[in-house]
């Protein structure tokens, strides 16, 4: 069950989650100390969400690989970074610190985004993945 602990795995890609579906994630999140890997791959997340994930990520300390993949973490239009913002703010805060793998690719989260990104998280995961992200060459 959520409340002993024991899932390690979770993987909700592709579910059309939006900040919904956030919210009950990081509702649950005190319930997931032990989540090593979390995928939401597709997921319908935009800025807000991200946002509320960013919240959530102090309690999900074990995590080591997050998949954010193919989201539109920045808006329809790429223009909203406040879930970027807010992401690398979490991070910048101590959040994350083993986080191995970190997915973000196919978000339009621009040079401005990976930007906040990398200052906030300077020594970054192991494996980070920004393919597609409209940073340009």
């Amino acid at each position: 069950s959520l409340s002993s602990g024991c899932l390690r795995h979770l993987n909700l890609s592709g579910n059309f989650l939006g900040l919904a579906g956030a919210g009950a994630l990081a509702e649950a999140s005190p319930r997931l100390p032990g989540l090593q890997q979390l995928d939401l791959t597709g997921s319908g997340l935009d800025s807000q969400a991200a946002g509320v994930l960013a919240e959530a990520l102090p309690r999900l300390g074990s995590l080591r690989e997050l998949n954010l993949a193919s989201n539109e973490l920045t808006g329809p239009l790429g223009r909203d970074l406040s879930g970027i913002q807010a992401l690398a703010d979490a991070w910048q805060a101590g959040t994350g610190a083993n986080l191995v793998h970190l997915d973000i690719s196919y978000n339009w989260i621009g040079s401005s985004g990976a930007e906040a990104l990398a200052e906030a998280w300077p020594a970054g995961p192991q494996h980070l993945n920004l393919e597609d992200d409209g940073s340009g060459p």
